[in-house]
């Protein structure tokens, strides 16, 4: 990932602004995978930056988006996997 090479944590938070703009399209009722995944991104942004700079609000947002992506993948929605 570009983000762990060079201006770590300029292009992460440029990860996690194009990753909220892709919500606004992903809608969690018509895309429930898609948005999911998204959210699996924003908490692995977010949990990288709290790698980076300790920031106690960036761990918990990276849980909350843990949390969120979970509901959606669950071993009842996606069994196979």
């Amino acid at each position: 990932m570009l983000a762990e090479v060079k201006d770590k944590k300029e292009n992460t938070l440029k990860a996690i602004d194009y990753c909220k703009e892709a919500l606004n399209f992903f809608n969690l009722n018509e895309y429930p995978t898609e948005n999911a995944t998204v959210k699996l991104n924003l908490a692995n942004s977010y949990f990288g930056l709290y790698e980076a700079g300790k920031e106690v609000n960036d761990l918990k947002t990276a849980i909350d988006y843990y949390n969120k992506s979970a509901e959606v993948f669950t071993i009842e929605n996606y069994p196979e996997d």
